[in-house]
């Protein structure tokens, strides 16, 4: 009784510090709410908060959550932050941390705010002659940057930010923000909601592990530009507040997609896109009716991009709302398993159609187009539709102690009524955020300095490809199928030229990766039969 007694203490005192703050996107044909705890998309009850198209009342996404977990490098320990839907408590609170990475209650509940602020406004403000508090828009006057005397959190409380925060127009370089000398905020796209969260006010709830101790600025936005007036997208800037080095560390985006009605979804992947997809697994949604849309969660920037080169992405699980090996994570472990291609008991994601079990190693999961015939895809399988989650990783990263990390996410929504038998209207969509986002269009670049060192032929190849690599000393090379699985892998014996037997290939594309003295290089080519 005593037990319990504390366990419900605990319990009413978790849901009474619970955050509330949140703020909408809602510049474009989306109406998508954005909280201050690290989770999106919905009402902290039991109701989803992305709606698409806006003013419908139809709503296409349900939550997403930030994930990020490393092990420290003194004592190989699992630190972990997550999100769900807070059923069995939180991770992340409102609020940046100090000097010693940590954030008391107080300063958190301040910081229990999200701002919110328009191109439009800024370009208002930027025409002004003079500036002063009267013709000043709140939304620029108080602006969470460092040293800013207006900014405001919580019912109007003054914040004294004396550290690096929101971003802002530095006008005379003396890394204050000041409004009324004409700064103003830098925001991306023509909306953008700002806020700082962290994982180290109280205990993980959530995951029940220890904490990082990382401050998260995330900064969401959304543009009316016609090629993405579908879609929001969110950037969260990772700081390392802790004394602690963390090895294989995953940033990953959980996300209970529920397109429409919440157990009907089918979920898919695009390689070449870096991009999750949720469908419907029925001709009929009982919320969409027949104008179906699909969604698309695709990783714009993730830590080991390079200007040149966007890499594969680390992994791509599903799971389900179920208490088993490939249902809800209950331990940090299980946690950390989901975004690293494995399931909770260990065991590895395989190409096949449950992905669980025998088969060949794959990071992955349903990663062909539904339209392939024979393909690894929900409906080739003729899987049952289901209330689907989805965690898309991106690649495992040392996290140094006092750096920072850049994790760009986009959400995307065909519109309704598409062609539902196949992902291209979506990936025409991600190839517009990429272009939107500055980025390379694919996971296809090449580091172009190399890359020109680098010959292979004959492209298509059926049973070899000649590798040349004149003035390249080339330490070993993998190749990888664009499901993510690595087929072959070698260590060329030649000075200038390698040849590598395909005859055990199928017929596809796939990825060339050499490692080099000089760096990595990286080749696409064609196998056929």
């Amino acid at each position: 009784l005593i037990v319990t007694a504390v366990v419900l203490v605990q319990f009413l005192q978790q849901k009474a510090f619970a955050q509330l703050g949140s703020a909408q996107l809602d510049i474009n044909n989306v109406n998508a709410r954005v909280m201050n705890c690290g989770d999106m998309f919905w009402d902290l009850v039991d109701k989803p908060f992305y709606e698409f198209p806006k003013g419908s009342g139809k709503h296409s996404n349900f939550i997403g959550a930030l994930w990020i977990g490393g092990k420290n490098s003194s004592n190989g320990q699992l630190h972990y932050g997550a999100q769900t839907s807070r059923q069995e408590g939180m991770d992340f609170y409102p609020g940046p941390l100090n000097a010693n990475g940590s954030c008391d209650t107080v300063t958190s509940s301040n910081w229990d705010r999200l701002w919110k602020v328009n191109k439009t406004t800024i370009d208002s403000f930027k025409l002004l002659t003079s500036h002063t508090l009267a013709n000043t828009d709140l939304s620029i006057l108080e602006w969470p940057a460092k040293g800013n005397i207006y900014a405001k959190g919580k019912n109007g409380v003054g914040l004294n930010i004396t550290q690096e925060a929101a971003p802002f127009l530095d006008l005379n370089n003396n890394s204050n923000y000041e409004p009324l000398l004409g700064e103003y905020p830098l925001i991306k796209g023509d909306q953008s909601i700002f806020t700082i969260f962290n994982d180290n006010t109280r205990a993980h709830t959530e995951t029940g592990a220890l904490p990082l101790k990382v401050e998260v600025k995330l900064m969401a936005y959304a543009s009316k530009d016609t090629n993405i007036d579908n879609a929001t997208f969110y950037e969260f800037s990772i700081t390392n507040r802790s004394t602690n080095n963390y090895d294989s560390t995953i940033i990953a985006f959980f996300n209970d997609v529920d397109l429409g009605f919440y157990n009907d979804d089918f979920v898919g992947f695009d390689s070449a896109s870096r991009m999750a997809v949720v469908y419907n697994g029925k001709a009929f949604d009982s919320i969409y009716g027949s104008q179906l849309t699909q969604t698309g969660v695709l990783i714009l920037e993730q830590p080991t991009d390079d200007s040149l080169f966007n890499k594969p992405v680390g992994s791509f699980m599903n799971y389900n709302n179920l208490n088993s090996n490939q249902g809800y994570p209950q331990t940090a472990q299980h946690f950390y398993n989901y975004s690293n291609a494995t399931w909770k008991d260990a065991s590895h994601l395989v190409y096949s159609c449950s992905g669980y079990g025998i088969g060949t190693n794959t990071n992955y999961y349903m990663p062909d187009d539904p339209s392939i015939v024979g393909g690894k895809s929900e409906v080739q399988c003729l899987n049952n539709h289901k209330d689907r989650r989805i965690v898309l990783s991106a690649q495992p990263i040392t996290f140094q102690s006092g750096t920072t990390k850049k994790f760009v996410i986009g959400v995307l929504n065909t519109d309704i009524g598409s062609d539902n038998s196949n992902f291209n209207a979506i990936k025409s969509m991600a190839h517009a955020a990429h272009l939107f986002h500055g980025g390379q269009l694919s996971t296809l670049g090449i580091n172009e300095a190399l890359s020109n060192q680098v010959k292979i032929y004959p492209n298509p190849a059926s049973e070899e490809i000649i590798i040349e690599h004149d003035g390249l000393d080339i330490i070993d090379l993998q190749i990888t199928s664009m499901d993510g699985r690595i087929v072959l892998m070698d260590t060329p014996k030649g000075n200038a030229k390698s040849t590598l037997n395909l005859k055990n290939l199928n017929s596809g594309y796939y990825l060339l990766q050499l490692n080099t003295n000089s760096g990595t290089v990286y080749k696409k080519f064609l196998k056929m039969n």
